[in-house]
């Protein structure tokens, strides 16, 4: 099923993959989805939950399956069974399916199939994952009962680089990026700790919007510029069983692992099954301030460039495409290189871009299918039509980005 994604981003075609699964309405309305219940930690006689210990690592799952990828995103969970908690780590998983309850997993080791690790809560079936709300205090759940030196929350749904991400059916409902914003802003209020690593297991969120947007969310965004998952549907979670097992083997061996280690670990990780992960990236999100103003730069140059327009659309066209998205950095590089465009302040604009790309992208690998990938994509229309909503990112309010895609796509 493709659907077109915002009637305004008329090129962008979103699948049916981990891509902006379809919803009648705009995620905007969180009023009336019930709170999730307290810290309480309640494990019905079950054991291996180890609340209150002080490890190095804790990983927060965010299962949001309550669409179409639900019986995958179960299967991501029970691969993190294969490995499980150890003594240096927590791995948690809040799983919402499409049929049942919404549950809390406390992750132990198990290589059989099926969910076999104690249920530390059962929220019952009327969770809206797609409420700010509830993946702060699940957020700042975890953070207070497993505490540790570093946090990694792992989102696990439908995503759609500046549409947002994490659908939720029942609800008929969807996150936005500014929504993720004040999720996470929520949940550091409340923990007064910041998150280390946020991984996206969702489609298109390697978007420089979105990493603007959550610039003060995590120190590390980990995320792929294309659709995640092929033909077959072979999905391989972020938080794969490979790189959670290094890490443990890595801690184990008495081998502190930082957060940057392990967010370019990932990505090194995901160079391996590339048939699932055809892009994966790191971006340092304290560099995200100083690439915005590059780019603010550069849209500030297309604005006043007199001659180069056409030139600029075409070269839009052509570069690296993710489902409606291009490569911010294949298009500067073909500005630079272009005979057509003559304006040298416009091309040295554009070097400065890159130059801060390669400052806030500190891990980045691709398959042979996306040799122009270099680890942030994001809204380059050649038509000037930006998508419904942009002019409500920070990004747009803080550059000048939408503006000169406007006077880019003027004929």
């Amino acid at each position: 099923m493709n659907i077109t994604a915002a009637s305004s981003f008329s090129n962008m075609q979103i699948d049916t993959d981990r891509g902006h699964h379809h919803h009648s309405k705009p995620a905007s309305n969180h009023n009336t989805a019930p709170q999730p219940a307290g810290d309480a930690v309640t494990l019905g006689g079950q054991s291996g939950n180890e609340v209150g210990v002080h490890k190095k690592w804790t990983f927060l799952h965010y299962g949001a399956g309550d669409n179409n990828l639900s019986s995958l995103i179960k299967s991501d969970v029970d691969e993190m069974e294969r490995v499980g908690s150890d003594a240096n780590t927590h791995v948690i998983s809040m799983l919402d399916q499409a049929s049942g309850d919404c549950k809390k997993y406390y992750i132990t080791k198990d290589s059989t199939p099926g969910l076999k690790s104690p249920v530390v809560e059962n929220m019952g079936s009327k969770v809206n994952m797609s409420d700010p709300k509830v993946l702060a205090d699940f957020i700042a759940w975890g953070v207070k009962n497993y505490p540790s030196d570093n946090v990694a929350v792992i989102l696990g749904s439908h995503g759609g680089g500046t549409m947002g991400a994490v659908a939720d059916d029942r609800s008929n409902d969807f996150m936005s990026p500014q929504d993720l914003r004040k999720a996470f802003a929520e949940a550091e209020k409340m923990t007064g700790k910041k998150i280390d690593v946020l991984g996206f297991d969702c489609c298109l969120m390697a978007n420089t919007e979105v990493a603007y947007e959550l610039k003060d969310a995590a120190s590390y965004i980990v995320a792929s510029e294309e659709s995640e998952g092929g033909a077959g549907w072979p999905y391989h979670n972020v938080l794969n069983d490979k790189s959670l097992e290094k890490l443990q083997q890595a801690l184990a061996s008495r081998l502190d692992i930082s957060p940057e280690q392990f967010a370019k670990k990932i990505v090194g990780d995901a160079n391996g099954v590339q048939d699932d992960l055809p892009t994966m990236s790191t971006i340092d999100t304290s560099k995200m301030e100083g690439l915005a103003k590059s780019i603010d730069g550069l849209a500030q140059a297309i604005m006043s460039s007199k001659d180069s327009k056409d030139a600029l659309k075409s070269i839009a066209r052509r570069t690296e495409d993710f489902n409606g998205f291009k490569d911010i950095g294949h298009f500067c590089e073909k500005i630079i290189k272009s005979t057509e465009i003559k304006d040298k302040g416009l091309k040295a604009e554009a070097q400065k871009v890159l130059d801060s790309l390669d400052s806030a992208v500190i891990a980045n690998q691709s398959s042979y299918q996306y040799p122009n990938a270099h680890g942030l994509q994001m809204e380059i229309p050649s038509n000037g039509h930006m998508s419904q909503g942009y002019s409500g990112l920070q990004f747009a309010k803080d550059t000048h980005w939408d503006e000169a895609m406007v006077a880019m796509g003027r004929k």
